[in-house]
């Protein structure tokens, strides 16, 4: 409902709907389906606005390998590459390796850190919805709340 907090000693005093999306006819003629969705806010008092315009979804291929660089924050990952990589560089073959030691890092990622992504679209949803619920009650637990998932969020986009 609102776009912009004000918060006064970490309590919310002031709330108001700011923040606008803008288009014209031509382009609302090209995207008739799109709406603007207010996103919950982290680090700003504004929220963010996300334009939605729902158009065909796109196909897609074989999603590519992307390595993710919290991988080399767990303490396990160094020793498994080089595990991995001396155990398999023997024949020589360097796409081979290479494609072993993808699959263990890809291995590796679904038992250490699971979906990063969907659980940072877990946090987020409750994130948007505590910070709802805040919009109409200013309750002490509510913004612990908030708190603990703004931390979560923050690590998980760290």
């Amino acid at each position: 409902m609102f776009t912009w907090f004000w918060r006064t000693d970490g309590f919310r005093k002031i709330a108001k709907r700011l923040d606008k999306v803008c288009s014209n006819g031509d382009w609302r003629l090209l995207f008739p389906e799109a709406y603007a969705e207010v996103l919950c806010h982290l680090h700003s008092d504004h929220c963010p606005l996300l334009v939605r315009c729902l158009e065909a979804p796109m196909k897609r291929g074989a999603r590519p390998f992307r390595f993710q660089a919290t991988w080399t924050s767990h303490p396990e990952y160094k020793p498994l590459i080089k595990k991995t990589w001396d155990g398999i560089f023997t024949a020589g073959c360097i796409q081979r390796s290479l494609n072993l030691i993808q699959s263990a890092s890809l291995e590796f990622n679904s038992k250490v850190f699971g979906n990063i992504f969907a659980n940072k679209r877990n946090l987020e949803f409750q994130l948007e919805a505590i910070q709802k619920r805040l919009e109409f009650s200013d309750d002490a637990e509510l913004r612990e709340k908030e708190e603990d998932l703004r931390a979560a969020l923050n690590t998980i986009l760290a």
